[in-house]
């Protein structure tokens, strides 16, 4: 019995439980309580996962109603991925590359929050291939948007690696990193959040490049020697990977 709860404990510690902030606001809503959840073997797909959840509340004086969209960057061939999203529930397999599904309307009144465990989350499963699995670093977009109101949206990513064994819930700053697709230049926005250093990963997990940024807030790297396809980076600070974003890298 010890030796079992040693297993379970040793499988909790592995997985990081890693967020940017505390919490991701809008105009009118805010997504917070971003969990990491770890759930039995993670390279047993029939019987566990591994969630990642979140909570996401109307704060404003007024009804809200909004469009959920998931968007899949990366995910290994025989990975899959089951999701909630309102009243919505299903599956989402490794094949095909780029796929978008958008939520039917959800209506909140002020003080309205989701239910993690039942209607806002995603999680993956590693599938049967143990040597796929850790080739890959699975990536989904989440983006709740006002129907209303363009502008009033948030957006994160749900990052799953399991060769460093870690789920992670990063605010998503592509927007902020440009030109997006790029063939050589890549600019990004440090900004004034004491950065210490920038990573690049291809989408099979391997880390390509780390560029120290120390006292930088803006930043130009060369990366014409990356082949083309999608990339995912993180800011750094004090060795916390604090902000995630994607680019294209064009041939």
């Amino acid at each position: 019995m010890r030796v079992f709860l040693l297993l379970i404990l040793t499988t909790l510690l592995a997985f990081s439980s890693l967020k940017a902030e505390e919490k991701l606001t809008s105009e009118s809503f805010e997504i917070t309580q971003l969990e990491n959840v770890v759930s039995g073997d993670y390279l047993e797909h029939t019987i566990s996962y591994l969630p990642a959840r979140w909570t996401i509340t109307n704060t404003s004086q007024f009804t809200v109603t909004f469009r959920a969209t998931l968007e899949k960057i990366s995910m290994g061939s025989t990975h899959y991925m089951m999701y909630c999203i309102g009243d919505a529930c299903s599956f989402w397999y490794g094949t095909g590359v780029n796929t978008t599904w958008t939520s039917g309307l959800m209506t909140y009144e002020p003080g309205a929050s989701s239910k993690p465990d039942l209607d806002s989350y995603l999680g993956m499963f590693s599938g049967n291939d143990e040597e796929d699995a850790m080739l890959w670093i699975d990536t989904f977009r989440v983006t709740y948007k006002n129907v209303d109101n363009a502008d009033d949206y948030v957006t994160f990513l749900c990052v799953w690696n399991f060769k460093d064994m870690s789920i992670e819930i990063i605010e998503d700053i592509s927007n902020k990193i440009f030109p997006n697709p790029t063939q050589e230049k890549l600019n990004l926005i440090l900004g004034e959040n004491n950065i210490n250093e920038i990573e690049f990963f291809d989408i099979n997990g391997n880390k390509l490049l780390s560029q120290d940024v120390t006292h930088l807030s803006e930043v130009n790297v060369d990366i014409s020697a990356f082949s083309a396809g999608v990339y995912i980076g993180y800011f750094v600070k004090s060795g916390n990977r604090v902000k995630i974003f994607r680019f294209v890298k064009q041939p």
